[in-house]
């Protein structure tokens, strides 16, 4: 039966943010520079068979008006210029930057 009702129910997400903040961010997912959106209190809502459910969240986003993804802002820092980018690691077998959001070195496997 929760497989039906999940299968049948209609989804609706959206953003009630008590404050939100235009900004330019280096979106991971587009690969270039886009406009985007700084959240506080990120809390979606469900609307699950007419019955809307709101999910609590005090954690900051950062959404990509471009393509609608959506991270948490601790991976992001502003760079000199303001632009939100990825947190990187240097691997030290190869001195590469690498995205804090990946775990093992693309140019080399180093984990």
């Amino acid at each position: 039966m929760f497989i039906l009702e999940f299968i049948n129910c209609i989804v609706e997400v959206f953003t009630k943010a008590a404050k939100d903040t235009d900004l330019i961010v280096d979106c991971p997912q587009c690969g270039k520079l886009s406009p985007g959106l700084k959240t506080e209190n990120y809390a979606p809502t469900i609307k699950n068979s007419g019955r809307p459910v709101t999910l609590r969240s005090d954690a900051s986003m950062i959404i990509c008006k471009t393509c609608g993804f959506g991270w948490i802002a601790s991976i992001f820092r502003a760079d000199e210029s303001g632009i939100m980018v990825v947190l990187t690691w240097d691997c030290p077998k190869c001195k590469i930057k690498v995205p804090h959001t990946i775990s093992q070195c693309p140019q080399c496997g180093y984990e």
